[in-house]
């Protein structure tokens, strides 16, 4: 393990470390921005202002590679109780059903698929007792409408209810942001004070056209308990101190009279867990509680929140992993019952059995949690076409978030428009992640928005990047980063500013390296980061640290006039980080007089990145022509390579591939499939797929490169 971490220390410390002097090494024009006029970066407390919005993101960041669309919002369904109205006679007269009654019924409307209900009542009546819009009439529209809009809330949920010894009847209203009262349900017959709950989830699930099944129904209308005097005394909690001792007394009390009032037990779970230390055993085992409450009957929030990796009690483990059997036979198109089937599956259903629930992650695009869950295992399976989409669409989901509010949802999108060669789109949503990211950060957030700055050349904001990222402990090795950034620039007066130079804790030869170049002392350079340049191309995890050493060697090598030498080096960076624009700038100036690889190279960089005006700016630099090859020479190099291929090793292909120039295999793939024999794609996505299979041990950025290319490559 402790070899592991080194070669990922390693690994970071080093990762972008050319252009110590750029104006003297770099003879192609700086990357300029490929979204003009979207990003506007700024100062704030020395950290980064969220971007400013100029564009709709949905076209900055929704590629034609998804493979679903990218919703917003749409059906949302996040209810506020009031207190509804009770007529009762003498015997039954009291104020705690009030109160009561919509707070109970809340949890039968957590059956409700599209519902996610933000404010739980008993909450919003603690945080507002003093406030009289609490007791707000369904017939005050505007304060209604006031009521909803003060909680982030869609509809308003009351009604009346009356109380007769053969049971209750009464109407349900329910009026929306608007005003606008969307039911108005009567309900004659006398039933149980549960099933008159359940007769009204049913009524709005039928009104909403969501299918009620014979057990959902059978589960709406089942008693939270059979003793009534726990519902008197729950409706107690409402009138002693919040999160206290007070509280809890009753709780206890009330599950002595009924072990199984499962509601009670996991409302207890949940508010006692507000008040304590997260790491604390008492905390643990109140959060294994969440799971016994599920023992008695199927509670959703508590299904949804129970963690099976966290509960040392296997036998709440197993009954947990019935009742959720039970959820997905009576409710399973129920989002949040995917999602928890999902988290009990970690990695263990395949991609087929993922794309059986995308019509789900469509029909209700509110449910955050499904959206990010189901993103999280295409994530694992490397299907960015799928996770991409739905972690945007989550973003827009409408859905209220706590603390942090999308700091994961931006972070992985960072990542991943990074590693996949966006680097403007990787800064937009690195961006929008630091807006919010609160004292505490992502894991490596700064470090993936200072890798994309310092791939579009943007090295002073690369270096704050770093300064933050060392600030936050996000890795190790920023501040040397930071340094290294700032030789980069060519602005050796910065190494002396804390705005761009982290707080120095080590010193590491790649800065000795740098010092050398900067001197021009070029063999001692070279020779600082010779070992490097030595690594085989097999390991991902090192990967980088390699790449970043045959960029070096390439830039010393273009500054002393040795292009065939750099050309060696440029290639072998390309092969770890074939979407580095960096890396093109290096390959244009030691290929400049190769007109046919340029024409390959350029080719294939503007069909991954059409919008880039990187290329385009190359092309213009060295007068690069079109390409003229004939079909014919196409077919006859793959007939040739197919020839060489069959039936070598593994290993041996690996070897075999390395003696093509960067982006050729490509070309020439992207070339067959394009030309006109339609019989030929599927030998040629096939013998692709083999190149892959071989390049994609070497990083995870040609491992998301030959991914991207596959992807489109099929779609042409």
């Amino acid at each position: 393990m402790k070899h592991i971490f080194e070669v990922s220390l390693i690994c970071f410390i080093t990762v972008f470390l050319s252009y110590s002097s750029i104006a003297d090494i770099q003879s192609v024009p700086a990357f300029q921005s490929a979204i003009p006029g979207v990003l506007s970066i700024s100062k704030v407390s020395g950290g980064f202002a969220k971007a400013e919005q100029k564009a709709d993101p949905a076209d900055i960041l929704v590629k034609d590679w998804f493979d679903i669309p990218v919703t917003q919002k749409g059906g949302m369904f996040n209810p506020v109780f009031l207190p509804f109205e009770f007529i009762t006679d003498a015997e039954h007269k009291g104020d705690l059903d009030l109160l009561t009654f919509p707070c109970l019924l809340s949890f039968k409307f957590d059956f409700v698929p599209d519902n996610y209900s933000a404010r739980h009542p008993g909450s919003i009546y603690r945080k507002t007792r003093k406030n009289p819009i609490w007791f707000t009439s369904m017939n005050e529209t505007q304060r209604v409408v006031n009521y909803i809009k003060y909680w982030s809330a869609t509809h308003a949920i009351g009604g009346t209810i009356i109380q007769q010894k053969e049971g209750l009847t009464g109407e349900m209203v329910v009026i929306d942001s608007t005003g606008r009262e969307v039911i108005r349900q009567k309900y004659s017959q006398p039933v149980p004070y549960f099933t008159f709950m359940g007769q009204m989830v049913k009524t709005w699930m039928e009104y909403r056209g969501q299918p009620v099944s014979d057990g959902l129904y059978q589960e709406l209308i089942r008693p939270m308990t059979t003793d009534m005097e726990c519902v008197k005394m729950y409706g107690k909690t409402f009138f002693v101190p919040w999160r206290k001792q007070e509280e809890w007394d009753i709780y206890e009390e009330i599950l002595k009279r009924d072990p199984d009032f499962a509601e009670i037990r996991y409302w207890y779970a949940n508010q006692k867990g507000w008040t304590l230390d997260s790491e604390s055993q008492e905390y643990a085992q109140l959060k294994i509680e969440t799971g016994r409450a599920l023992q008695s009957h199927l509670v959703m929030p508590a299904l949804g929140e129970f963690n099976y990796t966290g509960c040392p009690d296997k036998a709440v483990i197993n009954d947990c992993k019935k009742v959720l059997d039970y959820a997905i036979d009576i409710c399973g198109e129920n989002p949040l019952v995917m999602a928890v089937k999902l988290k009990n599956n970690r990695g263990k259903l395949s991609i087929k059995q993922l794309d059986a629930m995308l019509p789900l992650a469509e029909k209700y695009p509110s449910n955050l949690i499904f959206l990010t869950t189901l993103a999280s295992e295409y994530l694992k399976k490397g299907c960015h076409d799928r996770s991409m989409p739905l972690i945007l669409s989550a973003i827009g989901s409408g859905y209220l978030k706590g603390s942090g509010k999308f700091v994961w949802e931006w972070s992985i999108l960072t990542r991943d428009y990074c590693r996949l060669g966006y680097n403007d789109e990787a800064i937009y949503c690195a961006q929008q992640a630091v807006h919010d990211i609160g004292t505490k950060g992502e894991q490596y957030l700064y470090w993936n928005m200072a890798m994309a700055y310092m791939d579009r050349q943007d090295y002073l904001e690369a270096a704050r990047a770093f300064r933050i990222a060392n600030e936050r402990k996000q890795g190790y090795g920023a501040d040397l980063m930071s340094r290294l950034c700032i030789y980069q620039s060519g602005k050796l007066e910065l190494l002396a500013d804390p705005e761009y130079v982290a707080v120095q804790e080590t010193q590491y030869s790649n800065e000795t390296a740098w010092k050398e170049l900067t001197n021009k002392r070029y063999d001692q350079a070279l020779n600082t980061m010779a070992p490097m340049v030595n690594s085989p191309l097999v390991n991902p995890d090192s990967s980088l640290y390699v790449a970043e050493a045959e960029k070096f060697h390439a830039e010393v090598y273009i500054l002393t006039g040795q292009l065939e030498m750099a050309k060696k080096h440029a290639y072998r960076a390309w092969y770890i980080h074939p979407q580095s624009r960096r890396v093109a700038c290096l390959l244009a100036q030691c290929c400049k007089d190769d007109k046919y690889q340029m024409g390959v190279y350029l080719k294939m960089a503007s069909f991954f990145y059409p919008d880039d005006q990187l290329w385009k700016k190359l092309a213009q630099k060295y007068e690069i022509l079109p390409i003229n090859e004939a079909y014919a020479d196409i077919v006859q190099k793959y007939n040739k390579i197919k020839v060489e291929l069959a039936g070598l090793s593994e290993d041996a292909q690996w070897a075999f591939w390395q003696q093509f120039s960067p982006f050729e295999i490509e070309y020439m793939c992207l070339a067959l499939v394009r030309g006109g024999d339609s019989t030929i794609k599927g030998d040629v996505l096939e013998m692709y797929d083999r190149y892959r299979k071989a390049v994609s041990r070497i990083s995870y950025f040609q491992r998301d490169a030959s991914w991207l290319f596959r992807k489109q490559l099929q779609k042409s």
